[in-house]
């Protein structure tokens, strides 16, 4: 039976989320749905307006325009609907990118909300009511509705065959749910997932920046996993970047960036930039390794569903600048909060024993020097600090025009004026100075 009429306000409802396994249930008792490739939605129409929550109840209905749109069109007065809003691309299937390209676009005509269940209508919680009764009293709230609102139906039986022609037709997998279920709140196994290509959300515990590029863009992200309330190191991504991706995900993560890995267990990565790992990504993987670590792992696109609003206050550790540190901010191409440095004078004593050998590696080469100044490590680009005779210059012409400046040096001096300027690092070109 229906519950009572509530009174109240209604307000966002905590997800039922579908447990993820390798095989499809088989026999009676069971219904399947297509999986979409999209952002769990939630839509509230109460007094004539309608708002649209993500699976982390952030409101989201300024994005949603033409779905909120419709929903207010619907014969009711009261409803809570969860479903799954998508955008179809080129090739008639749920495109992930396309649908994050069309969100906050007020006049858009691809976004569609995919609705598979009802929980509340006209002041009745159907949450107690078996799936098939919520999903019948669905259908006939959509019966009539706009485009942009459209019932899932599902299949009866068969788990593994449904399973096979999802799979086939390239789809991202189906979920099974029992049909005679409540809807509770939580990761429950009366609705279980299947995917046809492994993909999940994983938090971004850092990046490593694409050096010398402008504007400033990734090269590739680290991942975490989330372990109760801590977060273990998963892998990392370096491919599925677009120069749009890349530009959009250094932007993003630019207001997180800390001094230390968030990670329970620390890992050596010098090249990392570690941020707030409240931004998460969806990655897809052909597998995992014995300790947990993600195989061949591809960047799909942020999940800005899952992570704070950009525009939301964070906590964050500042970069270097003249005020806070002493290093201009557009002398760092890259911090390195990690780096182990070694003291001037170890330096000067290892230089004294490898010099002569290394010397045929670095001399007369252009070098990219990494910087310790002021308590900060960091890729150093731009105006140079004060350095001694026996470190020379050469004047290179820059990839994306103008001229720039590269050191060289050529005999133990010049390696000793090196690290009077701070020098923890030297990267040399392939190239000598005479063929740069």
């Amino acid at each position: 039976m229906l519950t009572e009429p509530s009174v109240g306000r209604l307000s966002f409802v905590e997800f039922q989320m579908p447990t993820l396994v390798e095989k499809p249930p088989n026999g009676d008792g069971w219904i399947h749905e297509i999986k979409y490739d999209g952002y769990r939605t939630q839509l509230i129409l109460q007094q004539g307006a309608v708002q649209a929550f993500t699976r982390n109840g952030f409101d989201w209905t300024d994005r949603y325009s033409p779905i909120v749109r419709a929903a207010a069109e619907l014969k009711a007065k009261r409803v809570i609907i969860d479903g799954e809003a998508t955008v179809f691309g080129a090739t008639g299937r749920p495109d992930f990118q396309a649908l994050r390209r069309e969100l906050g676009k007020a006049e858009s005509t691809k976004l569609v909300f995919h609705a598979f269940d009802l929980l509340h209508l006209n002041g009745k919680d159907l949450r107690q009511l078996p799936l098939l009764k919520r999903k019948q009293a669905l259908e006939r709230l959509l019966k009539d509705a706009p485009p942009a609102l459209v019932y899932v139906d599902h299949l009866e039986g068969h788990g593994p065959t449904v399973f096979e022609h999802a799979c086939e037709m390239g789809l991202e997998g189906i979920v099974s749910k029992r049909a005679d279920s409540p809807y509770r709140s939580g990761r429950q196994e009366s609705w279980l997932k299947l995917k046809c290509i492994k993909s999940d959300n994983f938090p971004i515990v850092a990046f490593v920046e694409k050096l010398g590029a402008r504007p400033p863009r990734i090269a590739s992200l680290y991942l975490g996993r989330h372990d109760g309330n801590r977060i273990r190191y998963a892998g990392k991504a370096q491919s599925g970047y677009s120069l749009t991706d890349a530009r959009e995900v250094r932007e993003r993560l630019d207001p997180l960036i800390v001094d230390k890995s968030p990670l329970a267990e620390p890992i050596d990565k010098p090249k990392a930039t570690w941020v707030q790992p409240v931004v998460e990504a969806e990655i897809q993987y052909s597998g995992t390794t014995d300790d947990g670590l993600l195989r061949e792992a591809v960047f799909k696109g942020l999940r800005d569903d899952l992570s704070p609003p950009a525009r939301a206050p964070l906590v964050r550790k500042t970069r270097p600048s003249n005020e806070s540190s002493g290093v201009p901010r557009e002398n760092i191409l890259q911090l390195l909060p990690d780096a182990v440095v070694p003291s001037n004078q170890e330096l000067i004593s290892y230089w004294k024993t490898v010099a002569k050998k290394a010397l045929v590696h670095l001399g007369r080469r252009p070098l990219k020097l990494v910087r310790h100044s002021h308590g900060v490590t960091f890729y150093h680009k731009g105006k140079l600090p004060e350095i001694s005779d026996a470190v020379h210059q050469l004047r290179v012409q820059k990839r994306e025009g103008g001229e720039g400046v590269r050191l060289w040096v050529d005999d133990f001096d010049g390696l000793l004026g090196l690290v009077k300027m701070g020098a923890v690092e030297l990267h040399p070109w392939n190239a000598t100075k005479e063929r740069s």
